[in-house]
C-alpha cells in the first residue's frame, strides 16, 4: 500500500498514525521514511480522517474523505469527493462525487 500527501490522520486496522506519506511492504507500516514497531494482520482497513492526493492499496478496505485518486486491487472504497478515477479488483465502490472513471470487476457501485 501506499498512500501520498495526507493532509489530516490515518488509522491502520483501528490504531492512529500521523503523517505525510505511508507505505506498507509486507506486514510493516513505514510513515515518513520511518518504520513503525507494529506489524500488521493479513486483511488491512485504512481509515483516513482528512484528504490525500493518492491511495494505492493490494489488499483491504479504504474509508477516506477527499481523494485524488484510488486503486485498489480487493477490497472496498467509501470515500467523499474523487478529483480522478476510482478502481477495485474485487469490491464495492461508495463515493460522493468523482471526476474520473469508477471501475469494480467484482462488486457494486453507488453514489451518495
Amino acid at each position: 500500500m501506499k498512500i501520498d500527501s495526507i493532509n489530516g490522520n490515518i488509522k491502520i486496522n483501528g490504531k492512529s498514525y500521523i503523517g505525510k506519506n505511508v507505505v506498507i511492504n509486507g506486514d510493516k507500516i513505514i510513515i515518513d521514511g520511518k518504520e513503525q514497531e507494529e506489524e500488521l494482520e493479513s486483511i488491512i482497513h485504512v481509515t483516513i480522517e482528512g484528504n490525500v492526493e493518492k491511495i494505492e492499496n493490494e489488499r483491504g478496505s479504504v474509508y477516506c474523505e477527499d481523494v485524488g485518486s484510488i486503486n485498489v486491487g480487493s477490497g472496498d472504497i467509501n470515500c467523499d469527493d474523487v478529483g480522478g478515477s476510482v478502481t477495485t479488483m474485487s469490491g464495492d465502490i461508495n463515493c460522493d462525487d468523482v471526476g474520473g472513471s469508477v471501475t469494480t470487476m467484482s462488486g457494486d457501485i453507488s453514489r451518495r
